[in-house]
């Protein structure tokens, strides 16, 4: 996409966002949640826009602190060219904030890069379309606590992108409006940092923030890259997912892309889906009618113990991509572009600029995708939320967004999964106008919507109520939200946080970050944006356990005293990992006795074969392997029963000639 197409793309939205009424006073809405003591917090910088808020644990004392990126002021308070990035701790107080090159739109990765126990923060910087001499892109990472010859928030490294957004130089290294993912690409052990860029590159780098990628085989120049990145012809918006989805324990790298008539494919004007591997090759490679802004959500959605890559569409060109896609891999197939196979592909009623979340809504065992969707090409009219059944594509529910004043907007805002009030079903939340808005597993409303108290409600006659909403809550900032709202108990005290940044609510020129408490600590499939605090976007498939051979054969020779030894092997060939106990028969043993299995792990078995002086066969019993999985969830053949035989007799042995030179 051209560079002035692509400040035509944020700026109609900030048209459609212009036009919310003024915030209502305090004793115009309704009943706010419990919020956290210590918030809300006025942010030193701008309102927060599309960075949505990553929670984990920076300082090692078992809380999550509040990750986020937004854009500094001038001295008169006018937005700047350079951005914020912050870390508050669960109490409101501030952990460290660190002023960067340039304003940020991305969510922070957190990912302990070198393995020392103290994480990084990896920041995507620019991303301001409206702003094209502001973006100075690229990539940084700071220190996530103090250490050893450094202080928290200070830089580690930088990286920074090209010039080269609309095949022409401005002076400024062109956005990085993705947010990193990271892991391990190139079974190292080590994990890199992975990233799309508006220059048109997608981007490697190892723990030290250095491009891992040369001269990369295929048909494109990569010297548009620097000489080290993928070039795609075209913008990169969309975050790149991380899964394993050849099975050979390696991520693969999920990205979704832009593309322009007359590029070196001969494709019209849309959007590509690719799979590539940690070495930079393009394994698979699918065209649609829209740019691609989504960011690919990858999970296991028919319980086929297989990946699915589900992804939306984009919000450049009009009339298109009023749809999500889920597909199937198979990369055995002959040629890249043959290797996603649309799984379904469901209708929405505009274009969608959000990302899917997956999770089981109903907990019937079944994944189910859920996502944002503009109403027509940019949300004048007001947006939905889709739900559909990960297996067959089935629309479970489709609600309009409305907010207790009956107003029903666009909204950017990818959803997260959370069960928050604890009936053991999942609950959708996501930012639309200057609320939270939570909507029930069935998509009914849990917060208040379009309220009889209200007066002149509903605004939108869309909004008019049908059912009356679970509770009367309104998680409302007065200002408007565009990022994922996140979910975690922040302080350990088993009552889970809904946590949103934007605007301060008595001063719009600064960011506040708002956490309301005292919710139920419930399962979080998908509680952040793209996922967890590495961004890779993938739902880990259940480990599986496996036992090899399936049975233990022991042969002895009725002349022989010592004991016979048959080594096991206890396979994990899913995802994740497992701990293993074993229970044995009488008189055989086994060594070790436990474990934890990421990958494979062998195991000695000893029968008491010395014991047995009658020629015959003896069944001794059987071995179960009992496997847990690390972390809790679902574990696939956990109970793993292995027989024991021992057959005694006269046995011969026949030694060949050695030739020894």
């Amino acid at each position: 996409m051209t560079g002035r197409k692509l400040m035509a793309v944020l700026a109609a939205v900030a048209i459609v966002l212009a036009g919310l009424p003024a915030p209502v006073s305090q004793a115009n809405y309704n009943d706010n949640p419990p919020v956290q003591a210590g918030f809300p917090v006025m942010l030193a910088g701008a309102p927060v826009d599309l960075s949505s808020p990553t929670l984990a644990d920076l300082d090692g004392d078992g809380k999550q602190e509040i990750i986020v990126g937004g854009r500094a002021l001038t001295v008169d308070g006018n937005p700047d060219c350079d951005g914020w990035v912050y870390a508050y701790r669960y109490n409101g107080q501030l952990y460290w904030q660190t002023r960067v090159q340039a304003p940020v739109n991305s969510s922070p990765t957190v990912a302990d890069l070198n393995k020392d126990g103290k994480p990084e923060v990896i920041v995507g910087l620019g991303g301001i379309a409206t702003s094209s001499t502001c973006w100075d892109g690229g990539v940084v990472a700071l220190h996530g606590q103090d250490g050893a010859g450094w202080s928290k928030g200070t830089e580690v490294w930088s990286f920074d992108t090209q010039d080269w957004l609309d095949h022409q130089r401005n002076g400024w290294n062109d956005a990085v409006f993705a947010s990193p993912a990271v892991g391990d690409i190139t079974g190292d052990g080590w994990p890199e940092v992975v990233f799309g860029s508006w220059d048109q590159c997608l981007y490697a780098l190892d723990r030290n923030g250095n491009p891992i990628w040369g001269n990369l085989p295929g048909i494109l120049p990569q010297t548009y890259c620097g000489g080290h990145g993928y070039y795609n012809e075209d913008t990169f918006w969309s975050s790149p997912a991380l899964a394993d989805v050849n099975g050979d324990r390696v991520l693969e790298i999920i990205t979704g892309a832009d593309i322009t008539a007359g590029n070196v494919y001969g494709d019209a004007s849309g959007g590509y889906v690719y799979i590539l591997n940690g070495q930079g090759v393009m394994l698979a490679q699918t065209w649609l009618d829209q740019r691609i802004y989504s960011s690919p959500a990858v999970a296991d959605i028919d319980n086929d113990q297989q990946y699915e890559i589900v992804v939306g569409t984009g919000t450049h060109l009009p009339g298109v991509g009023y749809y999500v896609t889920a597909y199937e891999i198979d990369l055995s197939r002959p040629t890249p572009r043959e290797r996603l196979i649309v799984k379904w592909r469901s209708p929405t009623g505009g274009r969608v600029f959000a990302s899917p979340a997956i999770g089981d809504l109903n907990s019937d065992g079944s994944a189910d995708v859920v996502v944002t969707s503009y109403i027509g090409d940019w949300g004048s009219e007001g947006s939905e939320v889709f739900a559909w059944n990960g297996k067959t594509g089935q629309q479970l529910f489709r609600t309009r967004n409305c907010t207790f004043m009956g107003q029903s907007m666009n909204t950017l805002a990818s959803p997260t999964l959370a069960d928050i009030d604890g009936d053991g079903k999942l609950e959708v939340l996501y930012s639309h106008g200057w609320e939270v808005t939570i909507l029930n597993h069935d998509g009914t409303y849990y917060t208040d919507y379009s309220s009889p108290s209200f007066p002149g409600t509903p605004f939108n006659p869309a909004c008019a109520r049908t059912t009356a909403p679970t509770t009367t809550k309104t998680y409302y900032t007065k200002y408007t939200l565009n990022a994922s709202p996140a979910v975690a108990d922040l302080d350990g005290n088993g009552k889970a946080e809904v946590v949103i940044a934007g605007g301060y609510d008595s001063n719009g020129q600064r960011g506040g970050l708002y956490v309301w408490t005292n919710h139920a600590n419930g399962a979080r499939p998908w509680p952040m944006f793209h996922r967890d605090a590495a961004h890779m976007g993938t739902t880990p498939l259940p480990p599986k356990q496996t036992v090899n051979p399936n049975s233990v054969l022991a042969l002895h020779d009725v002349d022989d005293d010592d004991n016979k030894r048959v080594a096991v092997q206890i396979i994990n060939s899913g995802g994740g990992a497992f701990t293993w106990t074993a229970t044995v028969p009488a008189g055989v043993t086994i060594s070790p006795s436990s474990g934890t299995v990421t990958s494979e792990a062998t195991v000695i078995v000893t029968v008491p074969s010395s014991q047995y002086n009658g020629v015959g066969t003896y069944n001794l019993g059987n071995i179960v392997f009992t496997a847990t999985p690390v972390g809790g969830g679902t574990i696939i053949n956990g109970n793993a029963s292995l027989p024991v035989q021992l057959r005694v007799a006269n046995l011969s042995r026949v030694f060949l000639p050695m030739v020894k030179r």
